[in-house]
């Protein structure tokens, strides 16, 4: 791989202003002031400013590549619309060698009046690519895309997912040094997103350009990227190896959402003859509420039964956080239940990797539903990836997981 530094960001600081007419005004003043020879690049924030992006710093190697991660807001697009020169910083530098293809926006570069065809010209031209060597390469594009049947019609008459087809298409068959990709492949169906990946995981190997994307799917960065950058509120919260980066994202996200709904349980479903009041998720080795990867899980969920009934069946599940699959369950039937009480679950042999899961909680007599939480307790487990342990996010769900559980009736 080559050594060749493409893409070099250094203390990049990008400001707006909140309110519409004031950044117009700041707008006029900055224009004059460099018109007179007055630099506006200044560490202060007038009135209604924020940072969108403060004291940013990287460097990026041939063949290297970025994920960015952090919540919306967090500086991402900003990030990305300067490395493409759309806006300039207003503090810092960017240098950037080599040619950039770039899908930053859904349907950005494209006249809607001309054809897939002609809008991949059009494209190059940008670019400063020569009609020739386009030539050469629309068989290429055209069939990456799927779009043959579509390519000679104008495109505003193409879904978003057609031209998240065509705009990726064009951005990675030309060739880049480097290429940027934002979160508008979400707007893709499955076979074309695991075929964008696929092509992007192909750069990595091969070394022949760097990536930059930006994804809140966190596979996605962790099957492409070998670097990750965690923004949020436009600074730099943590970098490195995507697997720690993402934990510590992770861990972040569920602590906020644990503060957020800490002592209540919301948005049951069901007709509510039984109900949950509480979950708690514990370490079954230490008892303790700190998780970490390989350890058996216990789960706590109590329950109050407002109105008799001739059999309960519960359920206690565990689901990844992001993608809300399920991972793993176990099941208990009560009969003649007319008492509060608690349910006790150990997965013995689960084995999870380091990232956020949450409990799902359902209670039924099979046609009736009491009572369901899909989201009741969020967790993060943390520790060091094993290769060892069996289930991480992208398993399917599975069904068959050794369990203990039981059930405790309190005295009425």
């Amino acid at each position: 791989m080559s050594d060749k530094v493409l893409i070099s960001v250094e203390n990049v600081s990008k400001k707006f202003c909140r309110d519409l007419k004031k950044s117009l005004w700041y707008g006029v003043q900055d224009i004059v002031g460099e018109l007179l020879g007055f630099s506006s690049r200044s560490q202060s924030l007038r009135p209604k400013e924020f940072w969108a992006l403060h004291d940013l710093s990287f460097e990026l190697k041939r063949g290297e590549s970025l994920g960015l991660i952090g919540p919306n807001g967090a500086g991402k697009s900003t990030l990305l619309k300067l490395l493409n020169g759309l806006i300039k910083p207003d503090l810092g530098q960017i240098t950037v060698y080599g040619r950039m293809g770039a899908l930053i926006e859904l349907g950005a570069g494209f006249n809607p009046v001309l054809t897939g065809r002609e809008n991949i010209y059009v494209n190059a031209a940008v670019l400063g690519i020569p009609k020739r060597h386009v030539d050469r390469m629309i068989k290429e594009i055209i069939d990456f895309s799927d779009l043959e049947e579509f390519i000679d019609t104008p495109v505003q008459s193409y879904s978003s997912g057609m031209r998240v087809r065509l705009g990726f298409s064009v951005a990675a068959q030309l060739k880049p040094d480097i290429l940027v990709v934002d979160e508008v492949l979400a707007v893709g169906d499955a076979y074309f997103r695991r075929k964008c990946i696929s092509y992007m995981q192909g750069l990595f190997r091969s070394r022949e350009a760097t990536v930059i994307l930006v994804s809140h799917n966190l596979r996605n960065i962790e099957q492409v990227c070998d670097r990750a950058l965690y923004l949020d509120r436009g600074r730099v919260i943590a970098q490195g190896r995507p697997d720690d980066v993402i934990s510590q994202y992770l861990y972040n996200s569920n602590a906020q959402y644990a503060e957020h709904t800490a002592g209540h349980l919301d948005s049951h479903e069901g007709s509510g003859e039984v109900r949950f009041t509480d979950v708690s998720v514990l370490s079954a080795h230490t008892g303790e509420s700190l998780l970490t990867a390989g350890e058996p899980i216990l789960i706590k969920a109590r329950f109050e039964s407002l109105k008799p009934v001739e059999f309960a069946r519960f359920r206690i599940g565990i689901q990844d956080f992001e993608t809300q699959t399920l991972i793993a369950w176990a099941n208990v039937d009560v009969q003649d239940l007319h008492q509060d009480g608690e349910i006790v679950c150990t997965f013995p042999d689960i084995h999870l990797h380091p990232r956020s899961y949450s409990i799902y909680l359902s209670a039924t007599d099979l046609l009736l539903l009491f009572d369901r939480l899909s989201n009741a307790r969020t967790f993060v487990v943390e520790g060091a990836r094993d290769e060892g342990i069996k289930f991480s996010v992208g398993d399917p769900p599975l069904i068959h997981i050794p369990y203990v559980i039981d059930v405790n009736l309190r005295e009425i």
